[in-house]
């Protein structure tokens, strides 16, 4: 999400160039989730 022309504090892009797997993409979906929970 890029409303202001600013990266959000947080967030991560990851091109299509970043993974080339279904199993590569859901380790970044995992990073994600970890994160996410060690923010609660």
């Amino acid at each position: 999400m890029d409303f202001t022309k600013r990266a959000m504090k947080e967030f991560i892009y990851v091109a299509s160039e970043g993974f080339k797997t279904e199993s590569q993409l859901l380790h970044w979906i995992e990073l994600g989730l970890e994160h996410a929970k060690s923010k609660l």
